[in-house]
C-alpha cells in the first residue's frame, strides 16, 4: 500500500503537486468526482514517492493543510508565535489569530486576524527577503560590528539584524540607503538585540540584558532604539499588552517603532524618506528620533551595512 492522505497530510516534508498522467491510466476515475490529473506526493529531495488520484476535496484538504502550516512556519521562523507552539495548520486557535493581527500590524496591513491573499502574499514576501537577508556571507560583516559585547554570538546578532532589515526595507518601505541610516543607529544603540538594556546603569557589556526587569519609570534605555523615558517606555509595554506578548519580543518593538514613526515621530519620519542618503537617515534618525548625541561610530556602522547588504 501506498501512503495515505491524511499520512501525507500531517507530515510537512511532504509537497503536493499536480499529476500529470494521461487520462487512460487514471480510466476508473470519474472526471466529476476526481481532480483533473491526482497529484503527486514528493519530499523535500524531490523524490516522487508516489502517484494516485483523489478526490477534488481530499486534493484541498491536503493541499490546504500544508499550506497552512508553512504559513504558520514562517510566522514562527519570524518571531511571531512564542515557544513551542505547534505549526499544525490551524489557522483558528487563538495563537494562530494572535500571530497573524500581530503580523499584520508589524507590516502595515489590516489587522483582521485572517489569512486572506493580501496577509500570505506579503508574508511570502517578508520570509524571502528575511531568508535572502539571513543566508547573505556579507552579513557577517555587519554582525561584527558589535563583536566587542562579551556575551556576542553571530548567528544570533546576524538573525536579529536581518529581522530589523526586513522590517525596515520590506514592513516601512524604505530604500537601501535610507535603511542603513536607521540601522547605523540600531547597531550603534543596542547590536539589533530587542533584550539590550543601557549599558552604563545595567555596568554590563552584554547584548543580551535577559536578567532586567523592565520598568518604565527606571531612566534605563532598552530595546533595538533603546527607549528610555516614561512615557516611551510606557508605550512600549502598551503595545507588548496589546498584542499579548512582551516588550523584549522583536515584532512588539517593530510595532510600536512603526507607530511613533508615523504619529509623534512623522517629522523626523519624512525627513528620512525625503533623502535617499545614508548619511541623512543617520543623523536625522540619531538627532530627532533617538535624541541622542552623534557618533562617527554610527555613520561607519551605516556605511558597512550599506556596503554589505545593499
Amino acid at each position: 500500500m501506498g501512503l495515505r492522505i491524511n499520512e501525507i497530510n500531517n507530515n510537512e516534508s511532504y509537497e503536493i503537486k499536480p499529476y500529470t498522467s494521461s487520462k487512460n491510466e487514471n480510466s476508473n476515475a470519474s472526471e466529476n468526482n476526481f481532480a483533473s490529473y491526482g497529484v503527486v506526493y514528493e519530499h523535500n529531495t524531490d523524490k516522487t514517492l508516489e502517484s494516485c488520484v483523489y478526490t477534488k476535496e481530499q486534493v484541498m484538504a491536503a493541499r490546504s493543510s500544508v499550506e497552512n502550516k508553512q504559513f504558520q512556519n514562517n510566522l514562527k521562523i519570524l518571531g511571531f508565535y512564542s515557544g513551542s507552539v505547534a505549526t499544525d495548520g490551524n489557522l483558528g486557535s487563538q495563537e494562530s489569530l494572535r500571530a497573524i493581527k500581530n503580523f499584520q500590524r508589524v507590516y502595515g496591513l489590516q489587522i483582521s486576524g485572517g489569512s486572506n491573499d493580501q496577509t500570505r502574499a506579503k508574508l511570502n514576501e517578508v520570509i524571502a527577503f528575511y531568508n535572502s537577508t539571513l543566508a547573505d556571507p556579507e552579513l557577517s560583516t555587519v554582525a561584527k560590528t558589535v563583536s566587542g559585547y562579551s556575551d556576542y554570538n553571530e548567528s544570533l546578532v546576524k538573525a536579529d539584524v536581518a529581522r530589523s532589515w526586513t522590517f525596515l526595507r520590506v514592513g516601512m518601505g524604505l530604500t537601501a540607503k535610507q535603511a542603513s541610516g536607521v540601522m547605523g543607529n540600531i547597531m550603534q544603540e543596542s547590536g539589533a538585540s530587542p533584550t539590550n538594556a543601557q549599558d552604563s546603569k545595567m555596568n554590563s557589556s552584554k547584548l543580551r540584558d535577559t536578567g532586567y526587569t523592565y520598568s518604565t519609570t527606571d531612566n534605563v534605555a532598552y530595546g533595538i532604539v533603546q527607549w528610555k523615558n516614561q512615557s516611551r517606555k510606557q508605550g512600549l509595554k502598551d503595545m507588548a499588552d496589546t498584542m499579548g506578548s512582551t516588550v523584549s519580543n522583536c515584532n512588539v518593538q517593530f510595532a510600536y517603532l512603526r507607530s511613533e514613526l508615523e504619529t509623534s515621530c512623522k517629522s523626523a519620519w519624512n525627513k528620512i524618506k525625503d533623502k535617499d542618503d545614508v548619511e541623512n537617515a543617520a543623523r536625522v534618525f540619531c538627532g530627532e528620533f533617538e535624541v541622542t548625541a552623534w557618533s562617527d561610530q554610527l555613520l561607519d556602522k551605516a556605511n558597512t551595512i550599506y556596503n554589505a547588504l545593499a
